[in-house]
């Protein structure tokens, strides 16, 4: 016989959608409350963010510890954001922005009939996420792509920077606006223009195969709403703090790594190949007025090695032995740089030495020389 308990179930037992939406929100609200013992366990907030070593020794890396008196200086290291370019390539990328920011303070300057003013605040890589939270709100943020670069970029901007650019591109006073708002659609039509330049600059700097020519592709204010690259995609960041008619603000441009992954490999061999050339082009050569140049002559005698203790017991007078093949393998030396090795001897009743070989390890200084 069937079961027919179910028939028999009471419908005011079958919870509704209303009590199932209440039961997950005071589970969700359990779950966010840490209890007691968590909340007296946990450090406050304020101290989590401190970075401290009270307590801790330092070790250098010869395993001695630094005393209290010279205490090394001592940065927290963020894994979860780490550096995905060496130093190398840092320090270049640093030198090559500066010059671009100076040359583009210069075309806004003209572009602008006014006084404009940039400085670089920070030079970083990061993942897109984060590069995504640390976009200010509000913000006017500009959606950009350049041909023979993969990848979309994105330039963010403070609006009331913004705001005094826009007013001085039609001829405006350009004061600072009072008051945070969103750019009209005419405002970006005008800064759009602002931008255009800012990118042309920017895309001058790297040195391709072919002409970059940016474009602006769109427009957001928020940067949630964007979707131009997987959430763990390394960007490259470039941070700035402009100044125009007493207005302030940021203009940040952030690209994917791989968008400028082929520029910054082109550099490193660009930059390798005049090193070469600059070490081959000031490689030394010989010169006739070199000859009459007086240097002095040198011979050495090997006397083996000698003890500390008997080299304390040395004074005037004092008869060292040589070695016995010391006459035979001599080194010549001239200048103070090792030459040949020679036999000392007598010729025609006179002390003399007998070249027998160049030194190995000077033979490069040869051809130079000869």
């Amino acid at each position: 016989m069937a079961d027919d308990s179910g028939a028999d179930e009471d419908p005011s037992d079958i919870l509704g959608q209303d009590d199932i939406d209440s039961l997950l929100q005071q589970v969700s609200s359990e779950a966010s409350e840490p209890s007691a013992d968590t909340a007296s366990a946990a450090p406050s907030s304020s101290a989590a963010g401190d970075f401290s070593i009270e307590g801790a020794h330092v070790i250098d890396a010869n395993g001695r510890r630094f005393s209290a008196e010279k205490q090394p200086l001592i940065e927290p290291y963020d894994f979860s954001n780490p550096s995905f370019l060496g130093e190398t390539e840092m320090r270049r990328l640093r030198l090559l922005h500066e010059d671009f920011i100076k040359m583009l303070e210069a075309r806004f300057t003209l572009f602008l009939g006014c006084d404009f003013s940039l400085n670089m605040t920070q030079l970083s890589t990061k993942n897109y996420d984060q590069a995504v939270q640390d976009v200010e709100n509000p913000s006017h943020i500009a959606l950009f792509r350049a041909n023979n670069m993969p990848g979309v970029g994105f330039i963010e901007m403070n609006p009331n920077l913004a705001l005094t650019i826009a007013s001085s591109i039609i001829g405006g006073k350009g004061h600072a606006a009072r008051m945070e708002r969103y750019l009209t659609q005419i405002e970006v039509d005008l800064i759009e223009e602002f931008l255009i330049v800012l990118l042309e600059e920017w895309c001058g700097q790297w040195v391709t195969e072919s002409e970059v020519e940016p474009q602006i592709i769109g427009h957001e204010i928020v940067a949630s709403v964007m979707q131009i690259c997987e959430h763990d995609a390394v960007m490259f960041s470039l941070a700035m703090d402009a100044s125009i008619r007493g207005s302030n603000g940021k203009i940040t441009i952030c690209v994917p790594l791989i968008m400028i992954e082929d520029a910054i490999k082109q550099m490193k061999e660009r930059q390798g190949y005049e090193l070469q050339s600059n070490q081959q082009s000031v490689a030394p050569s010989w010169r006739n007025g070199y000859e009459k140049i007086p240097v002095k002559g040198l011979v050495e005698l090997s006397m083996g090695q000698v003890s500390v203790q008997a080299a304390k017991d040395w004074k005037v007078g004092t008869v060292l032995p040589l070695e016995h093949d010391a006459m035979q393998s001599a080194i010549l030396k001239l200048a103070g740089q090792a030459l040949f090795t020679c036999e000392v001897g007598i010729e025609n009743d006179h002390r003399a030495i007998k070249i027998h070989h160049k030194v190995e390890k000077e033979k490069d200084l040869w051809p130079t020389i000869q």
